[in-house]
């Protein structure tokens, strides 16, 4: 039950490393941010990476992903920040309780759904629309942004991109000017700001870009 515990924990915080490539400004410069996800792109989908539920609703990305577990009163009683009440499991910090089954009069089992947050379009997280693909720009401090790509092919499936390194960087600065932002010794990391001609051209040749992500439509059932 620990271990079940950790692992929500760590599942915050897996989408919140810092990128090796950042920009000055969100992507692509000139081109208006949007307020809501296009219509085509928004649904329920199957993400193949980790077999998790993924929604992608107006103005937010979240994934969802159901846990099975069985446990003792008496290791719920030993945990900190959680307590058994009314036939519910309680956690500080989750919005919602979970329901749990008695297996007999000392041994619970139940089913944990656990929600990841992506992306949601306000102030620090801009969303544009360009060349077929959604744009997802986060803040991460007060002078960058990591950006993802969120692209869709014709079966109506997603593919999440992440910005990295290229092999070779001198292909990079041909393209756009790169600013070295890493210490000596330390985890490399590159600034670039791109102008739109030139991120076009990012995007075409998808240089900087690496899938990390495949999510499969979930076509909705139609009853009659």
């Amino acid at each position: 039950m620990k271990y079940l515990f950790g692992f929500f924990l760590l599942a915050l915080f897996s989408f919140s490393c810092t990128p090796p490539l950042v920009f000055t400004h969100a992507q692509p410069k000139g081109v208006k941010a949007q307020n809501a996800f296009e219509l085509h792109y928004q649904g329920t989908y199957f993400c193949t990476g980790d077999s998790s539920i993924v929604r992608v609703e107006e103005q937010c990305i979240y994934k969802e992903k159901s846990y099975t577990f069985v446990t003792s009163l008496a290791e719920l009683d030993a945990m900190e920040n959680v307590y058994f009440e009314e036939g519910r499991i309680y956690q500080d910090g989750q919005e919602m309780p979970f329901e749990v089954l008695y297996l007999d009069d000392q041994t619970l089992a139940g089913t944990y759904t656990h929600r990841d947050t992506l992306f949601r379009v306000g102030e620090y997280q801009i969303l544009k629309y360009y060349k077929g693909h959604q744009l997802l720009n986060t803040r991460i401090n007060e002078e960058h942004w990591q950006l993802w790509l969120l692209s869709k092919d014709q079966m109506g499936n997603l593919a999440l991109s992440k910005t990295t390194l290229p092999e070779r960087m001198d292909k990079l600065e041909a393209i756009t000017p790169v600013k070295d932002l890493a210490p000596d010794g330390e985890r490399p990391q590159y600034e670039i700001n791109p102008t739109k001609a030139e991120f076009r051209k990012l995007l075409q040749t998808k240089l900087i870009f690496e899938e990390c992500d495949y999510y499969e439509w979930i076509r909705p059932q139609i009853n009659f």
